[in-house]
């Protein structure tokens, strides 16, 4: 049973610089409240907000088509998804230690994975033109 709740609000869909620098891509900020129960037996909610890039989305108004600011997002949960080690500020000041991200993915669905294709795949279809016209490369 996931300690997620499945219903997200869109807070805002905003354009941010590209980490290698090729210009900007927009950005949509989700909000979601997580359960949870600590060791000492105590139960809350935190609110908690991921920002997910929208790609090939090419701006801003694009991406406003598809997500209304303050909408509900709902079929979908926060969870956990690990990273790299990386120290986070609370508020209070206090420095910790995190192993951890907060990402969404499909309520009660394990981690997304991406699919690659292996070679002989990306060989096969890369010459057709459309779905309908996939022909072996040979």
């Amino acid at each position: 049973m996931s300690n997620q709740l499945s219903k997200l609000l869109i807070d805002s869909i905003e354009e941010v610089e590209r980490k290698d620098g090729s210009g900007v891509m927009p950005v949509v900020k989700i909000t979601g409240i997580t359960f949870s129960t600590s060791e000492s037996g105590n139960s809350s909610f935190t609110r908690r907000t991921v920002n997910i890039p929208l790609n090939r989305l090419g701006s801003k108004a694009e991406a406003e088509h598809f997500f209304q600011e303050g909408s509900v997002l709902e079929g979908f949960e926060l969870y956990k998804k690990p990273c790299n080690e990386y120290e986070y500020e609370a508020p209070t000041g206090e420095t910790y230690i995190l192993n951890y991200n907060w990402s969404i993915r499909k309520a009660g669905e394990n981690e997304p994975t991406a699919k690659k294709l292996d070679g002989l795949e990306r060989e096969v279809f890369s010459g057709a033109k459309s779905n309908g016209d996939l022909e072996p490369q040979i």
